[in-house]
């Protein structure tokens, strides 16, 4: 994982890649429809938590790197359909005169095989490629957010971390939008609810539209405090 001073066109595609893709231009932040106002940059994201906590970071003197790294951190408490830290995606960048592109996918485990979606006689398992363990690449978000900090980020990591520690802390209301596809997502697979049992009491077994939901199980704080992000 690390920066190239070329582009480099990559035509893999997955949802989570494309939503984290930041396309940087000056101190401009351009990612999709809701937008805020902040002096002379532009910030569009996905929802209004991180179109405002990105606002603020450029407020408070932080530059476009800044803000982005903070809006992903914040759209993996408030919207994890377009942030996630256990994911990855791509970063396009010019700052300070420089063009740039992190590629932070995320990457198959040291025991990936050619095989390891077979059965014993030699059939395609669908599932096991969607659901479940083996499904699941090595992350790079974290890692590459925190490579983007040290190479253009101008304040302090734990501060930029600090909007969704304290969302997720203090809880959010939910929008109507996320409490539909979370229903969809908790009740899989097979009509059966796992996340609840995989991590309790910290996944709640619905979300409350216009309720406040808080996450005091969430990796955010550790990672606030980690000084070299895994």
């Amino acid at each position: 994982m690390k920066f190239s001073a070329k582009f480099r066109f990559n035509r893999q595609r997955s949802s989570l890649a494309l939503s984290l893709t930041l396309t940087l231009l000056c101190a401009q932040i351009w990612a999709a429809p809701q937008a805020t106002q902040a002096g002379t940059a532009a910030v569009a994201m996905p929802d209004r938590f991180a179109a405002q906590a990105a606002a603020k970071i450029l407020r408070r003197g932080g530059n476009a790197v800044d803000a982005a790294i903070t809006a992903a951190f914040v759209l993996a408490v408030t919207l994890p359909e377009a942030g996630n830290i256990g994911g990855g995606g791509f970063m396009l960048s010019h700052v300070n005169g420089e063009d740039a592109f992190l590629d932070f996918r995320e990457r198959a485990p040291s025991q990936a095989h050619r095989d390891m979606y077979l059965d014993e006689g030699g059939n395609f398992i669908q599932q096991d490629s969607l659901l479940g363990g083996k499904a699941s690449g090595v992350p790079g978000t974290v890692r590459g957010m925190h490579l983007a900090h040290q190479r253009y980020g101008t304040l302090p990591w734990a501060s930029l971390l600090h909007p969704a520690i304290a969302l997720a802390r203090d809880g959010f209301v939910v929008p109507p939008e996320l409490a539909h596809y979370a229903a969809e997502k908790l009740s899989k697979p097979r009509g059966k609810p796992i996340l609840p049992t995989i991590f309790p009491p910290c996944v709640p077994t619905k979300y409350l539209s216009r309720q406040s939901w808080r996450q005091p199980c969430s990796a955010l704080q550790r990672t606030r405090t980690t000084s070299t992000a895994a």
